[in-house]
């Protein structure tokens, strides 16, 4: 049985397997073992860009956990839930509404139908509140290679509770090892949700000219060593990225390979009134202290920005308005714009939104259905390339200019995001797109990340997180930790 991904790599497997409780899979696990039978695992499966569903290497059985799908427990007073793998990011956020609203899901931009704990860890991030996605994990239990049955140290000495309270426990702390590793198949995890606030604002920056840049980056360090828990993760977006995301690819271009010209972005910036960088973030707080935080940025941001966007609870109707009024001023897209900026809302509110993975399309000639998209189902040709990028001006300038030269030699648009992790690392998400009919695209895509990551690693930009392709081919000196061949791709 052939699986494919986004990254036209197929995989062969014998069987798949979907338990339906976490009682059916030890005794699944257990009968595979006891056969010596290879086993690969996925939570949902929804790891685009990076497996998808499929193992790393050929063979063996599959097991997804899809249907593992339960939230098991949740206490509002302290805001902690536990979860099952193939709990969504969306059911996750419809039952925290239908419990009062009070607390926000750790999303991201990949939409609804993504593992909420096979992104944990797979240490992922967003831009709500809790941006650091396994920081946010308490508690967590797993089946070992071996068949045994992992729990932290203070319920197996009958304090179960307080292990869900205290993220370390006691003695070594080793729930770590299960991120990206093959060391166990995690069945539930409990993560620390942020409380909802009272105000949210989300704020839009543009900067003209690439000139800018490294005086973007010095104040975004310093904004987010200096503001704190009021300031969210912020992404610095430049124009060809932004652009991917509001126009269509003309379908001759897809076909025959060709890329966006120099001349060709620059109308097009011109049409979409698309500058050379876009910053946007999010405040979260009460209302007066947002209105502070507001007042640092507009402050910080005077001397650079050209114009700001501020997009709130309050002021969006009147957006909605202008769209439904004025669809289209001067060949701007108003309604699309405003459509935009209420997804990356929704998203900052803890809300999964679709706005992002509609990337995934531009150069598939099948038109994506908006109600239910799936890049895999869709045959969408897409490979990350994400990069951790330390936060220094220079180091920034060195790292685009890496980028926009090694996209051109291989005959690529360069679409460039930097998320802000803390205030000394930026995780940049390269998205290579392809037309998965075409051999000749698909391998020149593939060429393009391999290239990526050996030129990237000599200049001191390394991937947080790796394809199925690049973990078969890696080996570690811990075998312990890191087997030289990673079974399990578990991280959705």
């Amino acid at each position: 049985m052939e699986v494919t991904n986004t990254l036209n790599l197929p995989r062969n497997i014998e069987k798949i397997y979907v338990p339906d409780s976490i009682d059916a899979l030890r005794v699944l696990y257990d009968k595979l073992k006891s056969e010596n039978i290879s086993v690969s695992i996925s939570s949902t499966g929804n790891n685009w860009g990076y497996g998808c569903a499929s193992p790393v290497s050929n063979n063996g059985v599959h097991i997804s956990l899809k249907a593992l799908n339960k939230i098991i427990d949740f206490e509002s007073e302290h805001g902690l839930v536990t979860v099952e793998p193939g709990v969504t990011y969306g059911m996750l956020s419809d039952y925290l509404i239908s419990k009062g609203d009070e607390w926000i899901a750790p999303v991201h931009g990949g939409g609804p139908d993504c593992s909420v704990v096979g992104n944990a860890l797979e240490r992922g991030y967003g831009l709500t509140p809790n941006a650091d996605h396994f920081a946010a994990v308490t508690h967590l239990e797993a089946i070992l290679k071996d068949g045994s049955y992992y729990q932290g140290n203070l319920t197996k000495i009958g304090q179960a509770r307080l292990d869900k309270l205290f993220k370390y426990g006691i003695g070594p702390y080793l729930d770590g090892i299960f991120t990206q590793s093959g060391v166990g198949i995690v069945t539930q995890m409990t993560i620390k949700l942020a409380p909802k606030p009272k105000y949210i604002e989300m704020f839009l920056f543009i900067l003209e000219s690439n000139k800018d840049l490294e005086a973007c980056v010095e104040v975004i360090k310093e904004l987010k060593k200096t503001i704190g828990s009021t300031l969210g993760g912020i992404n610095l977006v430049n124009q060809e990225r932004v652009l991917s995301m509001l126009i269509k690819y003309p379908e001759e271009k897809i076909k025959s390979g060709e890329i966006l010209s120099s001349a060709e972005l620059q109308e097009l910036g011109k049409t979409f009134s698309i500058p050379s960088w876009t910053i946007v973030g999010g405040m979260y707080g009460e209302k007066s202290m947002v209105k502070v935080t507001k007042k640092i940025l507009k402050k910080k941001f005077r001397k650079i920005k050209k114009r700001s966007v501020f997009y709130n609870s309050s002021n969006k109707k009147y957006f909605r308005l202008l769209s439904k009024f004025f669809p289209k001023v001067f060949n701007l897209d108003i309604k699309s714009f405003v459509e935009k900026m209420d997804g990356v809302y929704n998203i900052l509110n803890g809300r999964p939104d679709r706005v992002a993975l509609n990337l995934a399309y531009l150069k598939n000639l099948t038109k994506p259905n908006h109600v239910k998209l799936n890049p895999t189902d869709d045959n969408c040709g897409l490979i990350w390339y994400a990069p951790l990028v330390e936060m220094k001006p220079a180091v920034v300038s060195e790292y685009c200019q890496f980028i926009e030269e090694s996209c051109r030699k291989f005959e690529y648009n360069s679409f460039i995001t930097l998320t802000t992790v803390d205030d000394i690392c930026f995780d940049s998400t390269i998205p290579i797109l392809f037309n998965k009919d075409s051999a000749k695209d698909s391998k020149k895509a593939i060429d393009l990340y391999d290239y990526l990551l050996a030129e990237g690693a000599k200049r001191g930009f390394y991937p947080y997180r790796l394809n199925i392709k690049t973990q078969s081919e890696l080996t570690f000196d811990n075998q312990f930790l890191l087997p030289n061949k990673v079974d399990e791709n578990r991280y959705k």
